[in-house]
């Protein structure tokens, strides 16, 4: 499994209005371009022709931290791929993060832009939203 899946995966589980978009929006923002393009947001997915800055701004202010957690949470993935359900993973996520120094870091820096954000989320629910997302992932990866 690519980090970037699964860190598109964990930013569209964050940012549900993103959730098909997260990989798209992921790739420009690696590359330097616009998020949105003005002439067309069509290819994100979105109906209209509006896109909320605020959350492209949280989108943005997201994307190193979760890019972190995911390179972690990546390689254990691979790793642990007999897991199925959401609560497995959500376990496993919490468990990881009182075992990982650098995991720890990463998600306490997205709890804390989440909390900034119209958006605030505790430990346990960042928890259960990359369990959910890593959960599907390895429901799609079967």
């Amino acid at each position: 499994m690519d980090e970037r899946i699964v860190t598109a995966a964990i930013l569209g589980q964050l940012i549900p209005e993103f959730e098909y978009a997260a990989p798209v929006l992921l790739d420009r923002l690696e590359a330097g371009l616009p998020l949105v393009e003005r002439k067309s947001p069509s290819d994100l997915g979105f109906e209209t022709g509006s896109v909320d800055p605020q959350l492209l701004n949280l989108f943005q202010t997201l994307a190193p931290y979760v890019t972190a957690a995911a390179g972690i949470l990546q390689s254990w993935f691979v790793h642990n791929r007999g897991r199925q359900s959401q609560a497995e993973w959500q376990s496993a996520v919490r468990q990881l993060r009182l075992h990982n120094a650098e995991l720890r870091q990463a998600l306490s820096s997205i709890t804390a832009v989440l909390g900034a954000s119209s958006a605030p989320v505790t430990e346990t629910e960042l928890d259960i939203a990359i369990g959910e997302a890593i959960a599907r992932l390895a429901r799609d990866d079967s």
